[in-house]
């Protein structure tokens, strides 16, 4: 019988051999590689460029005041709609019929 040191020593050198295999694979060095390729691209100057000039468009349309009256007016209209009583009513429906099949459901 081999020594329970030996057996030891044997798993370790294994989980160590199975680790540096695993740290070699192709997929690890794939994923270093496209690491390496998105930070390149993220730190292009051209890159980022484009997203200064979209950050500064999207702030000029979002500032814009059409675009903020739209806004307003767009969340005026969801306010009359939410408490429209038509719409209320319908939720109220909703959950009645929602709580009739949760309780046909449990048994109830």
């Amino acid at each position: 019988m081999s020594d329970p040191i030996d057996k030891i020593t044997e798993v370790v050198d294994t989980v160590v051999r199975k680790v540096d295999e695993f740290a070699n694979s192709e997929q690890v060095t794939g994923v270093e590689n496209a690491k390496s390729a998105l930070t390149e691209f993220a730190a292009n100057e051209h890159v980022a460029g484009a997203v200064e000039t979209a950050k500064d468009k999207l702030s000029e349309i979002a500032s814009n005041e059409h675009v903020v009256s739209a806004v307003e007016t767009a969340k005026g209209k969801l306010a009359e709609i939410a408490n429209s009583e038509q719409v209320t009513g319908a939720v109220e429906t909703a959950k009645e019929k929602f709580d009739d099949l949760v309780n046909k459901r449990s048994g109830h």
